[in-house]
Parts: C-alpha cells; structure tokens; sequence
C-alpha cells in the first residue's frame, strides 16, 4: 500500500510539472548561433508579486506568457507591482561561449542564470524605494552548459511599463558582442552627427543673423543630440552608472518638450504662413507646463500625463507637415526636399508615440528619423551655402576686375604708403610724408611731333611709348603717379640707385623702340629725364565727390625743372645733387657736374649732374675725355669768373662742338629756371 501511495504522488507530481516543461524550457540544441544571434521570444512562466528563488520548483505560475512582457498592458495587472520571470532553454552542445544581452528598462531587476546572478539593475523591491540607481543596456556570459535556467526578478514603481518592454538577445558572445557594439555605434554616430550639424547651424547664424531659422534648426539638432544618449542604448549611462533615474528621465522629457515646439517655429520661418502665432503660443505654454513638471515632480507623476503632450505635439507635427506639402505641391524645391525628410521623421515619431503608449512593440526610431530629417535639411543648406559661395565668388571676381582697374588708376604702392588696403578706405586729406626720388620724363619735342599726326594716331602713339615705360619703373621698384600727356612723373621708395637704373634702362629701351620706329618710316624719339631726392607729401585733394592721388613737396618741383633744363644742356637724364649724394653705387655711373643753376622759388642754387653713361660712343668718349676741364669752366662759371671760364668752354668747343652745353654756357651767363 505505502508503495503504490508513493508511485501514486510521483505520478502526481510529473503530471502537475508536465505543462511547466512543455511551455517553459526551449530548445535550441539544434540552432545554428554561428550565422546568427536569436531573439528571446518565448513563453516564459510569470509569478505575479512573488520573488521565487532559482532553487524553487517554479510549480503553479500565475500563468504563461509570451516574453517579452508588460504586465501593465490591458490592464491585466496593476501598473505598480512585482513578479518573477522564468525560462530553460537548451543551447547546444559545443564548447562555445554564449551570451545575453539584457536591454535597457527603467524596472528594478535580478537577473539569475543558473542560480548565479549576472546582472542586476537596482534593488528590486515590493514596494517603492529611493533607490534610482540604474544600468544600460549590457551583456552577460552564459555558463558553458547546455541548460540554462533563466529567473529575473522585477519590480516597477517609475514607469508606465512592468516588466521587459524588449526581447532579450542570445547567441555566441563575439556574434551578440559585435550587435551591441553596432547598436553602441549607431547612437554615437546619431549623437556625433546631430551635435556637428546642430553647431554648423549655429555657426551659419552667428554669421549670418539674418536667418533666424538655422538658429532654431541648430538648438533643435543639438536637443536631439543630447536625447540620442538619453534612449536607445543609452550612453549617458555608460559613461556614469550612478546616474540619478529622476535627473535622466527628466532630461529624456525636456529633450522631448524642448524639441517639438522649438522644431514648429523652424518650419514656420522656414515656410512663413498666417496666424502662426496663433499655433505656436499655446505649444509654447503647454511645452513650458510640461517642463516645469518634469523638473519640480517625479517621473512616476509625470509620466502618466505623457500622452496629453504627445497629443498635442501629434497636431502640431501634423500641422507642420501640411504647411510643407501645400508649399512642396507649389513646386518649392526648398519644401520638396523637407517634405522627404519629414515624412521619414513623422512615421519615426508616431511610431516611438506607439511604441510608449504600448500599442506597438518596435525599437525608438525617432532619432534615426531625425537624422533622415537632418540630411535633408544639410542638402538645403549645401544647396545654400553653394549659392551663396557662387554670389560671392562671381561678386569677389567683379571686386577683383574693379580693384584691378581702380590700381590702374590710384597705384598700389599708393594705397600701402597710406596704410589703405582698398581703393574705397581712401579719404579725403588723407597724407603721409615720406623721403622719396622723384622721377619726370618727357618727351622731347613732342608737340612738333603730334602736329604730324591725327587725334588718334597721337593715342596710339603715347600708348605704345608708354607700354614699354611702365614695366620698367615697375622692374626697378619704382610706381609711376601721375601721366601728364606724353610725360611722367614716377616715384621710388628704395632710393635714388633704383631711379637712376630705371632711368638707365629707359635709355636702353628707347633705343631698341626708336629702332622699331625707323623700320616703321617714324622719327625717332628723345627723352628729357629729371631726378630729385627729398621729403615729399603723399596724399588726396580734391573734394568729397571728386578727389585725386598726388605728391606735393619742393622735390617734386625741383625735378620737373632738372627735367626741362635736360633739352636746353642736350643731356637726357640730370641729377640733383641731394641725388648725386644719396647714390650707393656712384663708381658705376659714369656723370659730370653741369653747375650750379637756379630754379624759381628757390634763393640758393641747386647744383645739377649728368648722367651720360647711355650717350653715343663718341659722346660718350669726348664728354670722359674733356670732363674735368668741362667741371672747372663750369666752377668758375658759378663763381662769376667768366674770364676764366669763357677760354675753357671756346676751347673745348673747338674740340667738341657737339656738347650743347657748351653752347649754353657761352651764349648766356647765369639764369632762372
């Protein structure tokens, strides 16, 4: 009898166990997790406010239900409460490791695998506690056995959802590893990419204020960064495990609150309608209310007004969208594009909406909606930036083609010397004094010349003379200041060596031009060249509407006058003596002093020189070979010793009665220039 008690009791027992075992342990022996990891959708035994160990028998459960599981759905359960989950599965045999990845939830668990437990999130309670500490989503390594008890203990008195709103993931741990990693680097690239375009907005607006709308995009690019941390897999955690729950669900709200009205007044600058305000004041004090709460009270009070705003923020996004669609069926092209964006964005927020009313069980997508949302609007602001770079470039070309012509004008050289970079930062009376050479050339005879020639054969003339004088002013460190018909005036900041080069060089040019005349059955030319070294005044006169470049000093007056004697001496190039002091290179020049003459204005004379080193070889050599009794004549000629004088210059005219000089000496005594 007490036998067949006993057989009877065991038979009992396998009978009560055998719907445990049918529902509750999985087999996944045969499951290839090479290829690829599984999600934990599976019946799992549910002990409704009952904290079982993992010892227990796990008889009698509440009931069986399908994980994963919210216990406040249907209102099944209350929202507040407890329970036990527990599940066997059977991995295969190999001498593999597996892993279980755990996701995020704002319920207290204990996680136990085999009696041991891997992870815990908070202290799980049966009734509310202070405790607020919480993990991210992790990862757990499963035992190296081929039976796997599962029991997780939760409790929720935070959030609107009991129990795990997620499946878990299983599969080897390098496969379930690389997932998380990517899920890690799908969160870090939205959060790197919202916070790089939220600051180019915002970096657009500081240079641009006028378009307020990049600053609104901007804040909102960056609020959204900042809830891609928040959600998902929550990286804000990672970095910091004690994190306060209260302090991050009320960030996660204020992103929330923040965002929606901030992005419906970027629509509404970018598509301007009537009456905005009407909409957007009331989404402004709702959002703030809502703000305030999130702030001042807990989540557990918050949260379940959650929808009021979703309802609110749903109309506002919707009234969005049909201002982007009856400007993108007007063919906008700025409204096009958004429109493809927002639609991505809109189904990403109804779906998180669903998904936090419990009414769809899906991932948070919003973020990766915004981010289609985001490339939209960087195709709009590239289209921009590139129109905008197109204006400025075709505008800093036709500036350039200006500045170009306007330095045909006013020199560059000029503009420095002024400390003006521009054309247009020059004022009237603006001057500076400056010790400088002044150079005039002219052409000899030029009005015999012209008479010979038509109005336009004169412009072609001087055009062609003056084409080959520039660039050798230039090349000498020289700018010319001012034409004056078929004369120049030149100036040269790095002294006298660089005008008497120039000068030089000007000889040697117009040798090889007055060749090309010859051969063309044109006269050839002469030029008369003058070169003093003294302070100057550099500047602008004139008035407001009219002004002018020029250099005012008793230099500039001085060279104009050695320019002028050059024709009565017959010598191409006179010299100053201020010049004749200040030259470095003396011993290369070959010159003579042609005396002491006066100019008008001035009380005491200005001793002149003649550069003659250019001459025609017989000049040349006649002009060497009588200089020094030419420069005592000359001596004695400044002395008012004519008697002296007079005998010398006949003398040396006998012998070279080509020097003009000569002439002027003996035909006349002292004058006035």
């Amino acid at each position: 009898m007490l036998q067949a008690k006993k057989i009877k009791e065991i038979i009992l027992f396998i009978l009560l166990s055998l719907p445990s075992l049918v529902f509750t342990q999985t087999d996944y022996s045969n499951f290839d997790f090479s290829k690829k990891n599984l999600q934990l959708y599976s019946d799992f035994n549910f002990f409704w406010e009952e904290f079982l160990s993992p010892d227990d028998d796990f008889l009698n459960p509440t009931e069986t239900i399908s994980f994963p599981f919210s216990w406040s759905r249907d209102n099944k359960y209350p929202l507040w409460g407890y329970g036990t989950f527990q599940k066997t599965i059977l991995l295969p045999v190999k001498n593999k490791e597996y892993a279980l990845r755990i996701p995020y939830t704002m319920d207290r668990y204990t996680l136990f695998v085999n009696g041991e437990i891997l992870s815990r999130n908070g202290e799980v309670e049966k009734i509310k506690t202070k405790s607020n500490t919480r993990i991210a989503s992790t990862l757990v390594k499963l035992p190296k056995v081929n039976e796997i008890n599962i029991v997780v203990h939760v409790s929720n008195f935070d959030d609107l959802t009991g129990g795990f709103a997620h499946p878990f993931l299983i599969g080897e741990y390098d496969n379930v590893l690389n997932k998380y990693y990517g899920y890690l680097l799908q969160d870090s690239f939205l959060f790197g990419a919202l916070i790089v375009i939220g600051l180019l907005y915002l970096s657009v607006y500081i240079g641009k204020k006028d378009e307020p709308a990049t600053l609104y995009f901007g804040i909102f690019s960056l609020v959204m960064g900042l809830r891609t941390i928040l959600y998902g897999e929550h990286i804000l955690l990672l970095l910091n495990n004690r994190f306060n729950l209260e302090v991050e669900a009320a960030l996660g709200h204020l992103t929330f609150y923040i965002a929606a009205p901030i992005f419906m007044k970027y629509i509404s600058l970018l598509f301007p309608y009537k009456r905005s305000d009407l909409i957007l004041k009331p989404m402004y004090i709702i959002s703030l209310a809502f703000s305030i709460m999130a702030i001042f009270t807990y989540h557990s009070f918050y949260i379940r007004l959650l929808y009021i705003y979703q309802i609110f923020s749903t109309l506002g996004a919707f009234i969005s969208f049909f201002i982007v669609v009856k400007r993108a069926l007007h063919k906008k092209r700025k409204a096009i594009v958004t429109l493809v964006g927002f639609v991505f964005l809109l189904g990403a927020y109804i779906n998180d909406v669903l998904v936090s009313q419990e009414m769809v069980s899906s991932p948070e997508m919003v973020s990766i909606g915004m981010l289609a949302f985001i490339i939209s609007q960087g195709i709009l602001l590239s289209l921009s930036i590139a129109k905008s770079f197109y204006k400025s470039e075709r505008l800093a070309q036709e500036l350039a083609y200006t500045n170009v012509s306007f330095k045909r004008f006013v020199p560059e050289e000029f503009l420095r010397y002024l400390n003006r970079d521009r054309v247009s930062e020059i004022e009237l009376g603006d001057h500076t004094k400056l010790e400088m050479t002044v150079m005039f050339c002219d052409i000899r005879d030029f009005t015999t010349l012209s008479e010979k020639l038509t109005p336009e054969e004169n412009f072609l003339f001087i055009n062609s003379y003056l084409e080959r004088i520039g660039p050798v002013i230039r090349r000498n460190g020289g700018f010319i200041d001012k034409y004056l018909g078929d004369g120049f005036m030149s100036l040269f900041p790095n002294g006298p060596d660089a005008a008497v080069n120039a000068a030089l060089d000007l000889l040697r040019v117009l040798k090889i031009y007055n060749e090309h005349r010859s051969n063309s059955g044109y006269n050839k030319i002469d030029l008369g060249i003058g070169i003093n070294t003294g302070d100057l005044m550099l500047g602008t006169i004139g008035e407001n509407e009219r002004m002018d470049s020029t250099v005012i000093a008793d230099a500039v007056n001085i060279c104009s006058r050695l320019e002028s004697i050059t024709k009565e001496f017959g010598i191409n190039i006179a010299i100053s003596e201020n010049t004749y002091l200040n030259l470095q290179n003396i011993e290369e020049i070959d010159l003579r002093n042609i005396g002491k003459l006066y100019f008008k204005g001035k009380n005491k004379p200005v001793n002149v020189y003649e550069i003659f080193s250019l001459d025609p070889i017989n000049l040349f050599e006649k002009k060497l070979t009588f200089r020094d009794d030419f420069e005592k004549a000359v001596d004695y000629h400044s002395m008012g010793l004519f008697e002296k004088s007079t005998p010398i210059f006949e003398d040396i005219l006998n012998k070279f009665p080509e020097d003009s000089a000569l002439a002027y000496y003996l035909k006349r005594g002292p004058s006035i220039w």
